[in-house]
C-alpha cells in the first residue's frame, strides 16, 4: 500500500519540471491562526481562487511532465508524462505506462509490466492522489505558507508551501500558481534522504465529457491481467 500511496500521489502531483527560477522579494506576512495552527492568510487567499475554480468545474483534465531528482540534483533521474481526469471524488490517472481507476469507491492500480491490478478501498488516506481533494480541504491537513512571487517562463507566479500537520512520507508539498488566474503552474514534493518530485502542467482542459466507464478498470479488455483483491 505504501508503494501505491508514494507513486500515484507522485504522478499526481500534478505538475512540473526542474526550471530557473528569478526571485522577487517579498514582504513579511501576519499568520492567523486556526484550530490545526498557524496560517498565512495570504497563502489562504490565494488558494481559495484556485479552489474555487476547481469547483467550478464539471469535470477538469490535466496533462503532465513529472520528474524524479534525487540528492538534491538538478537533473532527473527518471521522467515521464501522464495525465489525470477529474470528476468530483472520481479520478483516472495515467503515468507512464501505469494506470489508476477510482470510482469514488474503489481504486484499481493496473501495472502493464506486471501484468496485474491491485484493488483497494478509494478512502481518505487515498484522497491526495486527487488534486482537486487535496486542495479542497487543504486546511485540515496542512499548514500554509506564503513564500514569494517568482518570474518563471515569464510570467509571474505565486509560490505557496503546504507542511503536514502530523507526520506524512510527504516532508512538504511546494505550489506555483499563476498570478494571472490562480491556476496551478506546477509543483514540487519533498520526500525524505533529499528526494524531490517535480510536475509541471502542459495543457489544462476544462469540462471535458466524461462517462461512468472512464474511472472504472475494464477487465474485459484485459483477460490475461491478474487481478489481486486487497481490500
Amino acid at each position: 500500500m505504501k508503494r501505491l500511496v508514494l507513486s500515484c500521489t507522485f504522478a499526481l502531483g500534478l505538475l512540473f519540471s526542474s526550471a530557473s527560477l528569478t526571485a522577487q522579494t517579498a514582504m513579511p506576512q501576519a499568520t492567523v491562526k486556526t484550530p490545526e495552527g498557524a496560517n498565512d492568510p495570504q497563502a489562504h487567499a490565494y488558494l481559495s481562487k484556485t479552489r474555487k475554480w476547481l469547483n467550478a468545474c464539471k469535470s477538469i483534465e490535466f496533462r503532465f511532465s513529472a520528474a524524479m531528482l534525487e540528492n538534491g540534483s538538478d537533473k532527473p533521474s527518471d521522467s515521464r508524462r501522464g495525465s489525470i481526469l477529474i470528476q468530483g471524488n472520481r479520478y483516472r490517472l495515467i503515468t507512464g505506462a501505469d494506470e489508476y481507476y477510482c470510482n469514488g469507491k474503489e481504486l484499481w492500480a493496473y501495472s502493464p509490466a506486471l501484468k496485474e491490478v491491485a484493488v483497494y478501498d478509494c478512502n481518505e488516506s487515498l484522497s491526495d492522489m486527487n488534486p482537486a481533494v487535496l486542495l479542497q480541504d487543504y486546511e485540515k491537513h496542512y499548514r500554509a505558507k506564503y513564500i514569494r512571487q517568482q518570474t518563471i517562463d515569464g510570467s509571474a507566479r505565486n509560490i505557496i508551501d503546504l507542511t503536514p500537520i502530523e507526520k506524512a512520507e510527504v516532508l512538504k508539498i511546494r505550489i506555483y500558481l499563476n498570478n494571472s488566474d490562480n491556476r496551478i503552474f506546477k509543483m514540487e514534493m519533498y520526500l525524505p534522504q533529499n528526494h524531490r518530485f517535480d510536475y509541471k502542467i502542459l495543457s489544462i482542459q476544462e469540462n471535458v465529457s466524461v462517462s461512468e466507464s472512464d474511472f472504472v478498470f475494464d477487465s474485459k479488455k484485459y483477460p490475461q491481467v491478474q487481478i489481486n483483491d486487497m481490500r
